[in-house]
């Protein structure tokens, strides 16, 4: 109470890393060689701004602290007039209710950085990527380090010209939904003036042919190489379904039996 913003999410940075540093040197004693990704108690942080500005801090660990560290980090927490639970069966509607809406955040705390990373983690758990939108209208896979062609559109230019930002107002969720409307935007953007696609073309792609030609042979697609090689994984079973497969398969004559 009577804490600025700033102040507040500082707080509980500064808390956070005290007690991440708690929990490496419990973990494991230090050894010659030895490298992060070894500490045998992996935990990962959630730091969340609520819509009333309080700070809340929710660790999540892969192995339980003995009796006498949770003891520590209460009295640790009380002196700091913050409030602290332990649960020892953690649900993933535990996870949701802690998780910020974003990974990071554009608030300033202490320190020197204007933004703060919601999550962080000690080599677990495996980030997941979410599925591309197919923003880029290249018309070709585009190698490491090519620049893009004259005629393409940045993938800056493109965001702002059809709004697909991510909202880190949103959930995770609501985010990922959005997305997939975006991917299914994008795909109708490009499939709707290409006449030339065939379901013989897809299933060429799916054996693993000669993409780029066959791909020039449509001749009016001027979408990215990912939808087609993605569209074409799925009729073979390589791909799960995507809202964004519709208009291609739709495209090239595909009849669902």
């Amino acid at each position: 109470d009577g804490s600025t913003i700033p102040k507040t999410t500082g707080l509980a940075k500064v808390y956070r890393s005290h007690f991440e540093e708690r929990l490496r040197k419990n973990a494991y004693f230090l050894q010659r060689g030895f490298r992060a990704s070894e500490e045998r108690r992996h935990f990962m942080t959630a730091l969340k701004i609520g819509n009333d500005y309080r700070a809340s801090l929710a660790v999540f660990l892969s192995s339980p602290l003995s009796d006498k560290q949770i003891a520590k980090e209460r009295r640790r927490a009380e002196r700091a007039g913050l409030s602290f639970t332990v649960k020892n069966v953690v649900t993933r509607e535990d996870i949701e209710d802690a998780a910020p809406p974003s990974l990071t955040i554009n608030m300033e705390g202490e320190g020197t950085t204007g933004s703060t990373n919601c999550w962080t983690s000690s080599g677990w758990p495996t980030w997941w990527r979410p599925e591309t939108t197919y923003a880029f209208s290249d018309g070709r896979e585009m190698e490491e380090g090519e620049a893009f062609p004259v005629s393409s559109i940045s993938a800056k230019d493109w965001r702002r010209e059809y709004g697909q930002e991510w909202d880190s107002k949103k959930t995770l969720k609501d985010n990922l939904i959005q997305r997939e409307e975006h991917a299914y935007f994008n795909s109708q953007l490009w499939m709707t003036p290409c006449h030339g696609l065939s379901i013989e073309t897809l299933q060429g792609i799916a054996e693993g042919g000669d993409i780029p030609a066959l791909i020039e042979e449509v001749g009016d697609y001027k979408g990215p190489t990912a939808l087609l090689r993605d569209a074409a994984g799925y009729l073979v079973g390589q791909r799960e379904w995507r809202k964004a497969f519709r208009p291609v398969l739709d495209a090239a004559g595909w009849v669902e039996g």
